[in-house]
């Protein structure tokens, strides 16, 4: 649907490991213009970043082509419980005067991906008590037309 690569089948440069790589927010977008050319680029992320809309077209001029989020439930009260962010919960976006809460912020980063062309994966937490078809459907009002990817819970 977009002229992006496949992020399935072309060799991929992922960013991620431990910690966020949007933390190192400069040392992300280097990485990914450097790269861009010889292979896609795909940033794992947990999405909690401010300013979104800016932020995703920067991934995307860089050359990101993939962004996989950590959506991991349809309940921003079971969101915190379970990735007790360390983030300013509170964090004001731009040109918005009412505070909003992680999970908030994660699907507003979602959404703004796909709005921008980027291939979206978000993946959710298999546990029992997560409502799976909910965050499905979650995740499908945000634009994303991928299936979750479950990963297993360690907590």
């Amino acid at each position: 649907n977009n002229n992006h690569h496949d992020c399935q089948t072309k060799l991929a440069l992922v960013l991620n490991g431990e910690g966020e790589p949007t933390l190192k927010w400069n040392d992300l977008l280097t990485l990914a213009k450097s790269y861009s050319e010889t292979c896609t680029i795909r940033v794992t992320t947990n999405g909690l970043v401010s300013a979104a809309s800016y932020k995703v077209s920067q991934l995307k001029e860089s050359g990101v082509d993939c962004v996989s989020v950590a959506l991991m439930t349809c309940s921003s009260h079971q969101y915190n419980q379970l990735m007790q962010p360390v983030v300013v919960v509170a964090a004001l976006l731009p040109n918005d005067s009412t505070r909003k809460e992680a999970h908030l912020i994660v699907c507003d980063f979602i959404q703004q991906a796909v709005q921008c062309g980027l291939q979206v994966q978000v993946t959710g937490v298999d546990r029992p008590d997560v409502d799976k078809q909910a965050t499905q459907e979650l995740a499908r009002k945000l634009g994303v037309s991928s299936e979750i990817q479950w990963r297993p819970y360690f907590g």
